[in-house]
């Protein structure tokens, strides 16, 4: 499988609220580069996380795999995600959730997305998972670099 280069964007909640709305996001890293990613906050009943991957390896809490699912119940509020090795020098990650209908892990749906804000060297990312209306208060969590 390919992995995406470039953002993703939800086009039609995009077009719907005038701002974008990441689907899938791209950025750029080092090798040996260092995010520390916080969970800041979640509603709803639904179990949340992330998605991650790079063209190489990521590690997190002395995981590696090319690919690694953070989820907030097992994780800590805040951990380092290090990318070990990278050949493309890009991370994607999106958000992720388990509703209980025995899928297991669920993203990228019609009413899915991140909004993103990014305040000096930390982006926050509020995160809509299924429903009528997106709501951006599903999970949130910050990606702060350097």
């Amino acid at each position: 499988m390919r992995l995406p280069s470039k953002t993703v964007l939800n086009s039609q909640l995009t077009a719907l609220l005038g701002r974008p709305v990441i689907v899938l996001e791209v950025v750029p890293v080092l090798p040996e580069e260092t995010l520390r990613i916080s969970f800041t906050s979640r509603s709803g009943n639904w179990r949340q996380g992330i998605w991650m991957a790079s063209d190489g390896e990521i590690e997190v809490a002395g995981q590696r795999a090319s690919q690694l699912e953070i989820w907030v119940d097992t994780a800590p509020p805040a951990f380092d995600a290090k990318v070990v090795r990278t050949t493309d020098g890009l991370l994607r990650f999106y958000n992720i959730w388990d509703s209980g209908r025995g899928q297991r892990r669920e993203s990228q749906s019609a009413t899915s997305g991140m909004l993103k804000e990014t305040v000096e060297r930390t982006t926050t990312y509020r995160c809509s998972d299924i429903g009528i209306e997106p709501k951006f208060d599903k999970l949130v969590f910050e990606v702060r670099r350097g």
